[in-house]
């Protein structure tokens, strides 16, 4: 598990003028570089906020900030309003409290990183 993720943001509103809100996505990544996930893991889960007009803003951000910061995205699931989300679930306060931020600075945040185990060292195939 690693800690809470922040990535300088976007502006409150879209250049068409459509007032931007929180968004929530299911992300799996590797990572591209020693030292952003343990060794002993093939990869990670994280969610992900991204203040946003819709769910293909949302799928293009979280890739261009994850892959900026040195990981590969495999796939990106469950993308939804973040107010949707609450309703339907029960969140983490931590959660809670990233979607404040995100909406406040436009930051791109990660929260925690559920790793699964196994190599990731790189195959020479």
């Amino acid at each position: 598990m690693q800690q809470a993720t922040r990535y300088q943001g976007a502006p409150i509103m879209s250049t068409e003028g459509k007032k931007k809100e929180v968004w929530i996505g299911l992300i799996g990544v590797v990572a591209l570089r020693d030292g952003l996930l343990p060794v002993n893991c093939q990869g990670a889960y994280v969610n992900g906020l991204a203040l946003v007009t819709g769910g293909e803003e949302y799928e293009k951000v979280a890739r261009e900030q994850l892959e900026e910061n040195g990981f590969q995205v495999l796939s990106i699931e469950d993308v939804e309003k973040f107010g949707e989300r609450i309703k339907a679930f029960q969140v983490e306060k931590a959660l809670l409290e990233m979607a404040r931020v995100c909406e406040s600075t436009g930051d791109f945040c990660l929260g925690t990183f559920f790793v699964w185990e196994g190599s990731n060292e790189k195959s020479s195939d």
